[in-house]
């Protein structure tokens, strides 16, 4: 993770329970904005009568232990936004095709017969869902727990002329300068663009479990079905637009 994620990260976690953040290793993180830990932080310190919080943040972690994996936490679908721009490792970049091919298997959806036929040819050592040569690479970084799968599903700061690319530029730079410092001023962090990351604004992520499966190296994805599904159509509306 980038520095900057680090400290963001440092920042914001929180837990909900009283019990949990006692705990050593509490069953879930949640992400808040630093205005919102301040305020937390001031309740919790007058005694919490005066606010009742009922749920604060986006879950960003979830405890999961097995063998093999380095962490006993893996990242959440829905914490992917804010955990994204700041991912080094963990992060496999694959194709549009193979991403399909493991959100269709959670969805009970056949595949297509070239990814079917692709499938079987791949190496025995490789999880299902996964045969172009980068990514094959890419897989062979990472540990078990907890990957994020990444394809480019649009293009990102692209004007039509010389007129609108001066403009969207001007206003990238505005709202950079803007939102650097409203996060100096909250969070005590500067800099950045916000992506320092192995992924890009234009990607599609989807968050797995890459371990042992019965039929050896294993990819599930860790969305709800219902998240699984909306990643899927986005995912085949750019299929579609190529």
């Amino acid at each position: 993770m980038t520095d900057r994620g680090r400290e963001l990260l440092t920042r914001g976690l929180v837990t909900r329970r009283v019990g949990e953040a006692e705990s050593d290793k509490p069953k879930r993180l949640y992400f808040v904005s630093g205005g919102a830990k301040k305020l937390l932080s001031a309740d919790a310190r007058g005694g919490g009568g005066g606010l009742q919080v009922v749920a604060a943040g986006v879950k960003a972690f979830e405890r999961q232990t097995a063998p093999g994996a380095k962490c006993d936490y893996r990242a959440t679908q829905e914490g992917l936004d804010v955990l994204l721009p700041h991912l080094t490792k963990q992060v496999v970049r694959a194709s549009k095709r193979e991403i399909e091919s493991v959100l269709c298997r959670q969805q009970g959806q056949p595949i297509s017969a070239q990814a079917s036929s692709a499938n079987l040819l791949r190496p025995v050592d490789a999880p299902e869902g996964c045969w172009e040569k980068d990514t094959l690479a890419a897989m062979r970084k990472v540990t078990s727990g907890c990957v994020v799968l990444v394809a480019r599903v649009r293009d990102v700061g692209h004007a039509s002329d010389e007129r609108d690319r001066k403009k969207a530029k001007k206003e990238k730079k505005e709202k950079k300068e803007k939102k650097e410092k409203k996060e100096k001023k909250e969070n005590g962090v500067g800099g950045g663009d916000g992506w320092g990351g192995v992924a890009g604004p234009g990607d599609l992520a989807v968050a797995c479990w890459y371990g042992e499966g019965d039929k050896g190296k294993s990819l599930s994805v860790l969305a709800t079905k219902a998240e699984g599904a909306q990643l899927l159509y986005q995912l085949r509306e750019a299929i579609e637009a190529e």
